[in-house]
């Protein structure tokens, strides 16, 4: 487990990153990026540990954001059916993101593999095909995964990417 480390969870207010957010926040800086529009959620960051940053990926400049993070995981996903403002944050957010923290240690990209379609036993690829029928809306999730796949070129120089297991960018200094 991580400790004394700067991390940064964007999405922290969905259901896979927030108990990871809560965890973290035991041993270590996290701060939660999100759009926050309800200040419930804001109240939630605050009581597990979470320093909330209001920020709308699609459209906001990082400039009110550290670039000292140790850790980033990307956790947010944008699916509002606007083909440009979903792109916008999904993809090109993200990618502003990595260009942001690139002195961070590790930049963790996280997506589903619920868009995929069905591969047997062996473990997906982020080459895979998509097509998937998993999620609601997949349409725009396969949007999202298609257009947060060039993160990886998008990685500052001298950060190198891997792929992890479930489709996820990796990004180290």
């Amino acid at each position: 487990m991580l400790r004394n480390e700067k991390i940064l969870i964007t999405g922290p207010t969905s259901q896979v990153a927030m108990p990871l957010a809560r965890e973290l926040a035991r041993h270590n800086e996290v701060h939660g990026l999100a759009r926050l529009s309800r200040d419930a959620d804001v109240a939630r960051l605050r009581e597990i540990g979470v320093r909330p940053l209001r920020l709308d990926l699609a459209s906001a400049a990082l400039d009110a954001v550290p670039d000292d993070f140790t850790y980033v995981v990307n956790m947010a996903v944008v699916k509002t059916g606007g083909f440009a403002y979903d792109l916008a944050a999904n993809a090109e957010g993200a990618g502003r993101l990595v260009a942001h923290c690139r002195r961070a240690k590790g930049f963790l990209h996280v997506s589903s593999g619920g868009v995929y379609r069905y591969a047997g036993q062996r473990a997906l690829r982020e080459d895979d095909r998509l097509g998937g029928r998993a999620l609601l809306r997949v349409e725009e999730w396969e949007t999202a995964l298609t257009s947060a796949r060039p993160i990886r070129s998008s990685c500052p120089k001298g950060c190198r990417a891997s792929t992890a297991s479930a489709p996820s960018t990796w990004c180290r200094a």
